[in-house]
């Protein structure tokens, strides 16, 4: 398990971007390691859901919205397919959109461009949610 702690610690160091933060107080720093946390685990849940079953849906690993928004952001386009995408598509576009080129040599997106990109699709999600809200204007 050392490897993965290291991976764990290295995903929230270096993506997350932790020593780089600078609070004032204990309390405020516990919680954003705590979101970041949450975050680098589920970037690397991500990551070994791609790899151990590529053909699952993303759904698993994405919320509703995420993957809507990440599909239309992608395919630059605002339909939706039937089903949603396979894990191993959603990693690949979350990726993409964090500067991953999909080569053919080049296999799975690192942790690093994934953790781009999925603050890239949080801020469009935030955008899809407020797009799609009916009492807006």
């Amino acid at each position: 398990m050392r490897w993965k702690i290291e991976e764990f610690f290295k995903t929230l160091k270096s993506g997350c971007c932790v020593e780089q933060c600078r609070l004032n107080t204990a309390t405020k720093l516990t919680k954003m390691i705590t979101l970041k946390s949450i975050i680098a685990f589920k970037l690397m849940y991500m990551t070994k859901m791609a790899a151990l079953c590529p053909e699952a849906t993303c759904t698993d690993v994405l919320s509703k919205i995420e993957w809507q928004t990440l599909y239309c952001r992608i395919q630059t386009t605002s339909r939706l397919p039937e089903h949603p995408p396979t894990v191993l598509q959603a990693i690949t576009w979350l990726g993409q959109l964090g500067g991953f080129l999909n080569r053919r040599a080049e296999g799975l997106p690192g942790i690093m461009s994934l953790w781009r990109g999925y603050e890239i699709l949080q801020e469009n999600v935030r955008l899809f949610i407020i797009l799609n809200n009916k009492n807006c204007g």
